[in-house]
């Protein structure tokens, strides 16, 4: 009998072994792609500890370029190269260090002062009353480049893109998202984009609060917008402006009832929050502060110890719902099981006991009134 021939081995390239990276860069144009000569491309490490540059090789006449790297599993490596002023980035590299990447395109693009923004999507993500007494809103704006060109600011007075902020908003902050806080600037009611928008998509998100007192809360609409959405955990607000209601959906656990549709420039979008109940105003937050040390299950297990006779259920406050209450009785039942504290019973009961009494905070939030 004879042995079936065995395909020869490949050795396995060593761990941190160099691996080589080589694209070219092109700059785009109405036509084509454009090869850039002479331009620096710098290769960025992104580690937990460490990031920074870590090597630079300029383009040939071709516009291509070649690096090597011994590449570390537990970093991001990124491509750079700055054209007309503008740095520009590829996405990320050596995703396999086992493989290299030789087929990179890293595009650059011509500026401009006029080259027209669009805004393509609009997300407004608006929370309950919290015991600051205002509601979170996240303002998300998806801003479109559809052309060939970076759009550029001319100044301060001439910026990139402006867009109005809602007059009653309180604590005006940048987001997450594709803009540095140096880039963003507020005069008055407006909001001033001063960064560089390349051809694409960026995300731009807003974020301030909104006063519990406010019952009609305007948001300017100065861009025609394709697609305007509103998430609000509060099913009783009324959104006005021509975006229609949609079924309730939950993100993360929480329910969050929706509105959708287009809006024009001019047309603003107008939220109606519900009156607050009394409740709301100062008994909830020294209820929530209470329940998070322990201290209200605690104090009317105390109580009720020295009374000698029975004592009658907690008369809760007004405006709390049937399950609310049911809720904050569990819990005080909960801390009288375990008023001795944590060095009379076994450290996994007493884990348990934390576990079940954060559940039925979580569960007791959904019914307070907002």
């Amino acid at each position: 009998m004879v042995a079936a021939q065995q395909p020869p081995q490949v050795p396995a390239k060593p761990r941190n072994a160099p691996v080589e990276i080589a694209g070219r860069i092109l700059r785009r144009t109405n036509r084509d792609s454009v090869p850039v000569a002479r331009a620096m491309v710098v290769l960025h490490r992104v580690g937990k500890d460490v990031q920074g540059p870590i090597d630079s090789v300029a383009s040939d006449a071709s516009g291509g370029f070649r690096l090597r790297v011994r590449p570390d599993t537990g970093a991001i490596y990124l491509l750079s190269a700055r054209f007309r002023g503008i740095e520009y980035f590829a996405p990320p590299v050596l995703h396999d260090p086992q493989h290299a990447d030789r087929d990179i395109r890293l595009v650059v693009y011509d500026t401009s002062s006029s080259a027209e923004l669009t805004v393509s999507m609009r997300h407004l993500v608006v929370g309950p009353i919290d015991q600051t007494g205002t509601r979170a809103v996240a303002d998300l704006v998806l801003l479109q480049n559809a052309g060939t060109v970076t759009r550029l600011a001319g100044d301060t007075l001439h910026p990139t893109w402006t867009m109005r902020l809602p007059p009653r908003a309180q604590q005006v902050e940048l987001g997450e998202g594709d803009f540095a806080v140096e880039t963003v600037a507020q005069r008055a009611d407006t909001l001033l984009l001063l960064a560089a928008i390349p051809p694409g998509s960026r995300e731009l998100t807003v974020t301030y609060r909104i006063p519990s007192d406010v019952a009609r809360f305007e948001v300017p609409i100065d861009h025609d917008i394709p697609g305007v959405d509103v998430l609000s955990e509060d099913d009783k607000l009324v959104v006005r402006g021509g975006l229609v209601r949609r079924d309730t959906m939950t993100v993360a656990g929480r329910h969050f009832t929706k509105w959708d549709g287009p809006m024009r420039a001019g047309e603003p979008l107008v939220l109606e929050f519900p009156v607050p109940s009394r409740t709301s105003t100062w008994v909830l937050p020294a209820l929530i502060a209470l329940l998070g040390t322990g201290l209200l299950g605690l104090g009317l297990v105390s109580s009720r110890r020295a009374a000698a006779a029975p004592q009658p259920r907690v008369a809760w406050p007004a405006g709390l719902d049937p399950d609310a209450e049911s809720i904050l009785d569990r819990i005080v039942a909960l801390d009288a099981a375990h008023a001795a504290g944590p060095g009379s019973m076994p450290e996994a009961d007493w884990q348990a006991y934390q576990q079940e009494r954060t559940r039925l905070k979580d569960e007791l939030a959904s019914h307070l009134p907002r």
